[in-house]
């Protein structure tokens, strides 16, 4: 006859405790499992591993610039610069010279500003031009004046007035509604008029055959940059630009 199996409370709580060890261990061991294999396709599909990255290299750009571009940019051939300078690097003039000669604007003219529409070939500040036949514009007087401000926006101080003549031998009247005259200095900043100066005078809306108009405008000009001093006038969008350029005047 068999005995039965006594165990003793003690050895029921070692048994008790060395179960909640066990399964303890496997929580925590699934646990790491889990969360090991979520945080590899974070690191597949976010930032590459310090594995991978340490010892890759990125591939060298055939394209990139031996001497320092970035990659894929590509060099100017020589003069290129010249003709894509923009202020103070090239102007929309030059081409063919003469009345009525014109260029795109663009064209290389070096120290001169870019006005950003066609024009006659430049000439000096003492000639007469004709944007086309039968039309002659010269600037009449050019001096070194002290600007007085009284209009919106005017400034007083160092300044160059203008007197810019029209004469109209083309046999028929002439519209300058849209005449345009605008300034620059120092190659290519561009001089801001004073509009309320006393020396100011409106251009006419009309200039009849066989007669000429005059106009008078005043432009701020540092006293100390007038070495290159120039002069647009746009008789209408129709016609090129004729330009004024030269040395300005002391004081």
């Amino acid at each position: 006859m068999m005995s039965k199996l006594v165990v003793s409370p003690w050895a029921r709580r070692v048994v008790v405790i060395a179960v909640a060890l066990l399964l303890a261990l496997g929580v925590v061991g699934t646990i790491r499992f889990v969360t090991g294999a979520q945080a590899a396709p974070a690191g597949a599909n976010g930032a590459p591993s310090a594995s991978r990255s340490a010892g890759a290299a990125a591939p060298a750009d055939p394209s990139a610039d031996q001497s320092g571009g970035a990659p894929g940019a590509t060099q100017d051939p020589p003069g290129k610069a010249g003709r894509s300078a923009g202020v103070g690097g090239s102007l929309g003039v030059g081409g063919s010279a003469g009345v009525g000669g014109s260029a795109r604007a663009g064209a290389p003219a070096h120290g001169l500003p870019p006005i950003g529409k066609p024009a006659a070939a430049p000439v000096p500040l003492t000639s007469t031009a004709g944007p086309v036949a039968g039309l002659r514009v010269e600037l009449a007087a050019i001096s070194a004046v002290t600007a007085t401000a009284h209009g919106p926006g005017d400034i007083a101080g160092p300044a160059v007035a203008v007197t810019v003549r029209i004469r109209n031998d083309s046999g028929r009247a002439v519209s300058l509604a849209q005449t345009d005259v605008s300034a620059y200095f120092a190659g290519a900043i561009p001089a801001s008029p004073v509009s309320g100066d006393a020396r100011v005078k409106a251009l006419a809306n009309v200039v009849n055959a066989g007669t000429s108009t005059t106009a008078g405008y005043v432009f701020r000009v540092p006293a100390d940059q007038r070495d290159s001093f120039t002069v647009t006038v746009l008789v209408d969008p129709a016609s090129p630009a004729v330009i004024f350029t030269g040395k300005g005047p002391a004081g």
